[in-house]
């Protein structure tokens, strides 16, 4: 294997991950690969600084009822590898034939992990048979939202103060109520928690 193909080999990944459209069709371009890597060292050079917010913190913006649904579980973790630190709580609630699964991410100083959403910021959208998919920005936050009409699932994930995500769905739903959701929660306490440290 030559050295170039061993760079494109070691790349794919995160030029994946970021999108970037030719790679998920042909094998990377050196333009490609060049580019991908330019995005990720920015990305990470701009990413906030610091240790992630104490996932027991993160579990106490979980209510114990949301959106009329009560809450069946709670749990919370931090992983620390490779240098990366990440601090998360999710929580499932239930009820009525209904199942909202909400989680909360703290990626400080790994930016890759909204790489996805962070690279269509500049607005993307689609629509098809199946569904639709779209970002948009509310209040200079990144608003993934996603609604499947098979299983009539809403997605949606939130990206705050470049730091938190916030990740719901709701099913079965309507289109746009996992985004609906995610503002119940208190969104504003969560951005105080990256402030106060």
């Amino acid at each position: 294997m030559t050295l170039s193909a061993r760079v494109a080999f070691a790349l794919l990944p995160a030029c994946l991950l970021l999108g970037v459209p030719s790679l998920a069709q042909q094998q990377p371009s050196p333009a490609d690969l060049q580019k991908a890597l330019a995005q990720l060292q920015q990305m990470q050079q701009n990413a906030p600084k610091g240790d992630p917010v104490d996932f027991h913190r993160l579990k106490e913006l979980l209510p114990e009822e949301l959106h009329g649904l009560h809450r069946t579980s709670i749990d919370g973790s931090r992983t620390a590898m490779m240098g990366m630190k990440v601090s998360s709580a999710e929580a499932t609630y239930e009820g009525g034939g209904r199942t909202i699964n909400v989680s909360i991410v703290d990626t400080v100083g790994t930016p890759f992990t909204a790489a996805p959403w962070a690279m269509l910021g500049q607005g993307y959208e689609q629509e098809t048979d199946d569904g639709y998919e779209k970002v948009t920005t509310e209040n200079g936050n990144l608003v993934h939202d996603s609604w499947q009409k098979d299983d009539k699932t809403s997605s949606a994930d939130i990206i705050l103060g470049k730091r938190f995500i916030v990740t719901v769905s709701v099913s079965p739903a309507e289109p746009g109520e996992a985004v609906a959701v995610a503002h119940e929660l208190d969104l504003d306490a969560l951005a105080q928690l990256a402030a106060a440290q």
